[in-house]
């Protein structure tokens, strides 16, 4: 793990007290990480492959938000605001993960309360990267733009006051 995007926010010793935390899990290509809908039960950080953020539409299909890449946390939405998963995970490529457990997230939470918060904020920086990259896609896409005059748009009771 120490060679990953997600370990620069931790010295040495902390990677060693984290990594006695989780534990490995490997996938192949087009296996499920999870579904979107499943409990948020772990994260994972991604020590080698590709996988997928899948999310379903409205009419049944399924939409590619974004790939993720080795050293980069998966999971992270649903274990910190222990809402169901809202997106499904699929691998690409080979992946090998360091998987972390909800049950062994509070226990770094509640026995180690420094690390814990360096880890929520590491899970914190990678959802805010994550939700930049998507919406910079978003502004891109033809599809979302609004003409610049409907943005300054006032009501006329707005003027009135």
């Amino acid at each position: 793990m120490d060679h990953t995007a997600f370990a620069k926010h931790f010295t040495w010793d902390e990677l060693c007290l984290l990594s006695g935390f989780m534990t490995y899990q490997s996938l192949y290509p087009g296996d499920f990480l999870f579904e979107e809908g499943d409990p948020g039960t772990f994260t994972g950080i991604l020590l080698r492959g590709v996988v997928s953020v899948v999310k379903g539409a409205p009419d049944g299909g399924s939409a590619l938000v974004c790939d993720i890449h080795k050293g980069h946390a998966v999971g992270e939405q649903a274990l910190l605001d222990r809402e169901p998963r809202s997106a499904s995970i699929i691998a690409q490529t080979p992946v090998t993960l360091l998987i972390l457990r909800r049950e062994a997230f509070d226990m770094i939470v509640n026995n180690h309360p420094r690390l814990g918060m360096k880890l929520m904020g590491a899970l914190a920086c990678e959802m805010s990267a994550r939700l930049r990259m998507v919406t910079g896609r978003l502004a891109c896409d033809r599809r979302f733009r609004v003409p610049e005059r409907d943005l300054f748009v006032q009501r006329e009771s707005e003027v009135e006051e």
